[in-house]
């Protein structure tokens, strides 16, 4: 009878442990905000992409960001990432040109990618109501220092592979140190079931390497300074001055 109450509370503790991390499936979408010294605001800066969000489905992710406001200037990138078969598509929409550029094959390097790791103090958070743990991202920089990142984390479902630059993580990451003055931070959940074709590249957006890529928006930017020197400085020695009366 032991026995059989032992085997029964296993059963059980098994149970809590399997619903407490599952797998997501669906979009989580992330907020930038602003730190101020050190402690969090909310602030928006119109020259930095105010959302992102992660559509997932198994090893299948598309994230979307949306920055500047201009129509002319406008970009909108997205990124299709398989981590199976570690490869991933950058679909860039610039000034109405679609591009689709295949990341190279070291962007899935261990060695290039975060490793997060809990903090050794326990530290809990609520973050979109679930229960979060501190912990850090580490990277080694090409100067042999490991770059640090600030993170919050939750068990309640299993890591995205890759997710902001991250090898592993011990749960899913709600919240990323981005840089000194800003972070990503969860602000909605949609669990749902996601359809197979948002994983898939429209035939509208023309193969594109990175190079190609890099110099269509350097040509974009030079076109956007000319637009926007002052047309009496651009006539040179042509200005005349009129007469006072």
């Amino acid at each position: 009878m032991k026995k059989l109450l032992f085997i029964f509370y296993l059963f059980v503790s098994l149970l809590k442990v399997s619903a407490q991390s599952e797998s997501f499936e669906g979009t989580l979408v992330y907020g930038r905000k602003f730190y101020n010294s050190s402690k969090r605001i909310d602030t928006y800066d119109p020259n930095m992409p105010p959302s992102m969000s992660f559509t997932i489905k198994g090893n299948l992710s598309l994230v979307e960001i949306i920055t500047e406001k201009d129509f002319m200037t406008a970009m909108n990138y997205s990124v299709i990432k398989d981590s199976d078969k570690k490869v991933a598509t950058m679909l860039a929409r610039i000034a109405n040109h679609k591009m689709a550029v295949e990341f190279d094959p070291s962007y899935f390097s261990a060695s290039k990618l975060y490793k997060v790791i809990p903090t050794n103090e326990t530290k809990t958070s609520t973050i979109a109501g679930l229960t979060c743990h501190q912990g850090y991202a580490l990277i080694e920089s090409e100067f042999g220092t490991v770059d640090t990142m600030l993170i919050w984390y939750t068990e309640a479902y299993n890591a995205i592979p890759f997710q902001f630059e991250t090898f592993s993580s011990p749960g899913l990451i709600v919240s990323m140190q981005q840089d000194d003055i800003s972070y990503w931070e969860l602000e909605e959940i949609r669990k749902e079931i996601v359809d197979p074709l948002r994983f898939v590249i429209p035939n509208e957006f023309k193969p594109t390497t990175q190079n190609e890529m890099q110099d269509f928006i350097s040509t974009m930017e030079q076109l956007d300074l000319e637009e926007k020197k002052d047309p009496m400085e651009m006539r040179g020695n042509e200005i005349t001055h009129e007469e006072e009366n």
